[in-house]
């Protein structure tokens, strides 16, 4: 298999050899038809004809010695390389076009593998639901009014628990500042249930604590392991710092475990980089429907009885 796929590589050498190869056999069969009382010109047509068609012949040897179906793909490549050089215009468009193609294919895959084919990477999962709201023209709605879930909380007899997330948060919408360079952050506000309800413990430091969840409460962040990573090299020490968001300090409370990806799950297409307390207030319920809301199930009870 070695010397088949060598031998596409060195195909003139090859070739070389053949032809070389061939010419002494047609040259030796010529001298033996010519001991034979054959005439010069007799002697080699009856060579050629004893050794058969050269074409055929060497077009065997070709396939013989390597591998046709990798032959014929690299000279439809070449090809193609060809024709797309010719036209540069064409060029250009093709690959936007097969670049957009596979963005949208891969965006859409990361979405169905997230939600539909890996299972979620939270304990009992099978008893995490999505919540959402139905409007007056009877459209579903995926976000809900933080008084919306208050009222669930204090009425539900089939969850456990309900947590929220502000739905709203796009990327770069935080700037770090004091450290360099500006960065754009992403950040995500989260109600101060939603990592316990989850199941999710930071990996170095704390989570939100009673007050930082307050409105106008201690500022606080969480950082997710990409962004402790990449900004702080895995220093641990960054736990229990300042750091300057939005020109306003804020104290690094934890850092969020690697297999904790919001995004993929909550938010597909967004990175996130750093959690923030989301009050449930009467400030906050004046935003609207801007709450992602996830329940766990009580043990025994089920998505229909829920939805009662």
């Amino acid at each position: 298999m070695l010397a088949r796929l060598l031998a596409i590589f060195s195909k003139s050498r090859q070739d070389r050899d053949l032809d070389h190869e061939l010419a002494a056999h047609l040259s030796m069969a010529t001298e033996e038809n010519i001991r034979k009382g054959m005439s010069e010109q007799q002697a080699r047509r009856q060579a050629q004809i004893e050794l058969g068609p050269l074409t055929q012949l060497k077009e065997q040897h070709r396939d013989t010695r390597g591998l046709p179906f990798l032959d014929t793909l690299l000279q439809d490549l070449r090809y193609t390389f060809r024709t797309l050089k010719r036209d540069t215009g064409f060029t250009i468009f093709a690959i936007l076009i097969a670049g957009l193609g596979i963005g949208a294919c891969a965006t859409i895959f990361s979405v169905v593998n997230a939600l539909l084919l890996r299972p979620l990477p939270f304990p009992d999962a099978n008893q995490l639901v999505w919540i959402g709201n139905i409007a007056d023209d009877r459209v579903s709605e995926w976000h809900i009014q933080v008084d919306h879930m208050l009222d669930l909380k204090a009425q539900t007899q089939n969850f456990s628990d309900l947590a929220g997330y502000f739905a709203y948060s796009r990327t770069g919408d935080t700037k770090l500042t004091g450290d360099g360079e500006p960065i754009g952050l992403t950040d995500t506000p989260v109600s101060c249930n939603f990592f316990p309800l989850l199941g999710v413990e930071p990996i170095a430091g704390r989570r939100f604590t009673a007050d930082e969840c307050k409105w106008n409460g201690p500022r606080a962040v969480l950082l997710t392991y990409g962004m402790w990573r990449d900004h702080y090299a895995l220093n641990p020490g960054v736990v229990g710092r300042q750091i300057i968001l939005n020109e306003r300090p804020v104290t690094v409370v934890g850092v969020m475990p690697e297999s904790f990806d919001f995004g993929s799950v909550f938010s597909p297409g967004i990175h996130v980089d750093v959690f923030s307390p989301f009050p449930l207030s009467p400030e906050t319920n004046r935003f609207g429907n801007t709450l992602g809301v996830v329940g766990r199930l009580k043990p025994g009870a089920n998505v229909h009885q829920a939805q009662a």
